[in-house]
């Protein structure tokens, strides 16, 4: 029983890892509004601790 427990938990943990913030997610909004005169655009990198992106953790641009 305790070794069908623990193979539980590892598969659950490999399962969340597999999950983790490991991957950039891209999302476009587009706002209009008469208040904004010409186009902008924004960036919003967030969530990025404990991840290493690129080789030797590369400059992210």
């Amino acid at each position: 029983m305790f070794a069908i427990l623990l193979l539980f938990a590892v598969g659950a943990g490999v399962l969340w890892k597999l999950s983790d913030n490991s991957t950039f997610e891209t999302t476009f909004y587009r706002v209009t509004s008469e208040k904004i005169g010409e186009n902008i655009r924004a960036v919003v990198l967030s969530d990025l601790h404990n991840n290493v992106f690129g080789q030797d953790n590369e400059r992210l641009c």
